[in-house]
């Protein structure tokens, strides 16, 4: 069964290619990302078995993979993806040697970011640039990895990145694989179309140094709408100087002095709401969150209602909720 369903999967490389956009295959042709909260989890009970084997339950957005681990069975279970399996199925390739290879809190503190993501991730490691490892020693955190920035898709200035996170168990096991897209301004996000090519795209994602501060989204079309909202409220570029109605609900200081809280490395969460009814073109609108975690006022959520309709960013209405986190 293993060898059956490696058959139909692309080689390694080629897929790792596909994903992060191989430098040549990057420059020329974008990927369009769905939104992607990606997870890996481990799923069922330990059983016995002598081989590893690959096996597709009814759910065709569900893959499990079951390996042997010493004598004993290393259960992955892919969950529901809303968007392509690539990042998944490169992960699952390398399973096997993951699960085998346990990690020590010295090891996740000290050796060499090269070496660690290839212990953790496999051959997708290799596309990791940046991690953040466990603070405290004798003490074995979950690891997060940060990839390099790549070509998105059709939205100039707009880099991708995922954000992969390892979880492990008692004995150092890798317990869950997690990743989560993220989304990052590298460009002038105002070029017009046809006035920018795929490989320029290209070359100013390759350029990135860190995507740290990338933030959540979507999918990349609304990452490049958010980015232009965040502008237009903050009193940056074409669009800024627009009047919007403005409302805000708990500890929000005078006036509209929370506006600018809200920065694109800032946001915790984003997602798509319901657009009233209005004049509007095609509109867009938004949930962000910022500060999830924080104590204080916190979360502040922003409910932005707007139009990117023919490349003119228009805001009708900005809402405000902050909310109050004391412990």
């Amino acid at each position: 069964m293993a060898s059956d369903m490696r058959a139909l999967l692309p080689p390694p490389a080629a897929m790792l290619g596909s994903l992060y956009g191989a430098r040549s295959k990057a420059k020329s042709r974008a990927h369009k990302q769905a939104d992607t909260l990606r997870e890996f989890r481990l799923c069922g009970r330990r059983q016995s078995m002598r081989n590893g084997c690959l096996t597709t339950p009814k759910q065709p957005s569900t893959m499990r993979l079951i390996v042997s681990d010493a004598g004993h069975i290393c259960s992955y279970c892919v969950g529901k993806f809303m968007g392509h399996l690539r990042f998944a199925l490169a992960i699952v390739l390398f399973l096997p040697s993951i699960c085998v290879a346990l990690t020590t809190a010295k090891e996740a503190r000290t050796m060499p970011l090269p070496a660690l993501s290839q212990k953790l991730l496999g051959e997708s490691g290799a596309v990791m640039i940046d991690l953040d490892r466990p603070r405290f020693e004798r003490v074995l955190e979950p690891v997060r990895f940060y990839s390099h920035a790549t070509v998105t898709g059709s939205q100039f200035g707009i880099c991708g990145s995922d954000w992969v996170i390892v979880d492990f168990d008692d004995k150092g096991s890798v317990e869950g694989i997690s990743s989560e897209r993220r989304y990052g301004v590298a460009g002038d996000i105002y070029r017009a179309p046809g006035k920018w090519s795929y490989e320029e795209s290209g070359n100013i994602c390759d350029s990135v140094k860190s995507t740290r501060n990338y933030f959540p989204a979507p999918d990349a079309e609304s990452a490049l709408e958010i980015a232009l909202y965040v502008d237009v409220i903050s009193g940056r570029g074409p669009f800024a100087k627009q009047k919007f109605s403005f409302q805000c609900e708990g500890m929000c200081g005078p006036g509209r002095k929370v506006l600018s809280a809200l920065k694109l490395g800032d946001i915790s969460e984003a997602r798509l709401i319901d657009c009233p009814t209005s004049g509007l073109k095609f509109p867009s609108c938004f949930e962000l969150v910022v500060g999830r975690d924080r104590l204080g006022p916190f979360p502040k959520h922003f409910r932005i209602y707007g139009s990117g309709y023919m490349n003119k960013i228009v805001i009708s209405a900005v809402k405000v909720s902050v909310d109050s986190t004391l412990e």
